[in-house]
């Protein structure tokens, strides 16, 4: 989400929790410091649910590890809760519960707002995901006259220089791309890399890609590059054969 969107959807959120918190017959400027008091909880919990326990545990199918720590996002979020109506309680009602604004001294309320905005900010996150990690695609093209390629890894672009790709392995949804003392792992299939890729490289088995100037040797069933073996498929034999004897 820009800059512009994230604005204007906090300041509907922010609409939503005045009206949703003010009774009608009390002040409303009370209600609004309320909220500003609610709207750091609301976003933190939004924030670490979109930008890390979703990208970094959900989307990489580490599904039990993602629940463990959603179970203790929502009580770190509860406790914030009840510090920030306790906080209210002091500054806003001056100890006195019927000074707080409508809602806000019913926690299952004031939960259940904090999490219903959390919610759409995760609707909204999965909405937009295809387009980005098609705009992520995009971003990973070949760069011909420098000889590079850029391949999205750690939610960040990096830059390889393709003389130093040795081979590539498929790991299911994921590419294992192995270098001259490196290797970089990227959410990618094999075949979609093998199109980026110049006539150097050969895909010689269904789960792997490699450099032919970077072999070291071979036999019927195997290629040897850099001290490690790369298994020849028996469909790619006679192609490998073809360009190795050039």
């Amino acid at each position: 989400m820009n800059l512009k969107h994230s604005s204007i959807f906090w300041l509907i959120a922010t609409l939503f929790l005045i009206l949703f918190f003010w009774r009608g017959e009390e002040d409303i400027l009370l209600t609004v410091y309320f909220v500003s008091f609610l709207l750091p909880v609301v976003a933190g919990t939004s924030f670490f649910l979109t930008h890390h326990l979703i990208p970094e545990f959900l989307l990489k199918k580490k599904t039990t590890t993602f629940f463990i720590y959603l179970a203790y996002t929502v009580i770190i979020s509860l406790y914030f809760e009840m510090l920030m109506v306790v906080f209210s309680f002091i500054v806003l009602a001056d100890y006195n519960f019927e000074n707080l604004p409508g809602l806000s001294t019913d926690l299952i309320s004031v939960g259940t707002a904090i999490y219903l905005i959390a919610a759409i900010q995760v609707l909204i996150y999965f909405y937009k995901l295809p387009f980005e990690l098609e705009k992520e695609e995009h971003s990973e093209k070949t760069i011909g006259t420098e000889n590079k390629i850029t391949v999205r890894s750690d939610r960040k672009n990096v830059i390889l220089t393709l003389s130093d790709i040795t081979f590539i392995e498929s790991l299911g949804d994921y590419l294992r791309i192995n270098l001259v003392g490196k290797q970089v792992l990227t959410k990618k299939t094999l075949t979609s890399i093998d199109k980026d890729l110049p006539q150097i490289f050969l895909r010689v088995h269904r789960s792997f890609i490699v450099n032919l100037d970077r072999i070291d040797s071979q036999n019927h069933e195997w290629i040897m590059i850099d001290s490690q073996q790369v298994p020849i498929g028996r469909t790619f034999r006679k192609t490998l054969k073809e360009r190795t004897s050039k």
